[in-house]
């Protein structure tokens, strides 16, 4: 439903009552954009993720030894 029409529906309610409901959804907005934020930053960053992937191929790739100098 779109903030629109909540408006609407709480046109009937007192200045004080429709200023705390304003409040509320304005709160619950702000909380819900900090959830998704929180979702995109717990993603590792190409840069990271890259990183892993040049790593774990390094893992894999036998070690070159230098040369014993007796």
């Amino acid at each position: 439903m779109p903030n629109e029409d909540r408006s609407r529906e709480y046109s009937d309610l007192s200045p004080e009552l429709l200023e705390i409901v304003r409040a509320l959804q304005t709160s619950l907005t702000e909380k819900r954009v900090r959830q998704q934020l929180q979702a995109v930053d717990s993603k590792p960053s190409m840069l990271e993720s890259a990183l892993s992937r040049q790593q774990a191929r390094r893992a894999t790739q036998p070690q070159i030894a230098s040369h014993p100098s007796c």
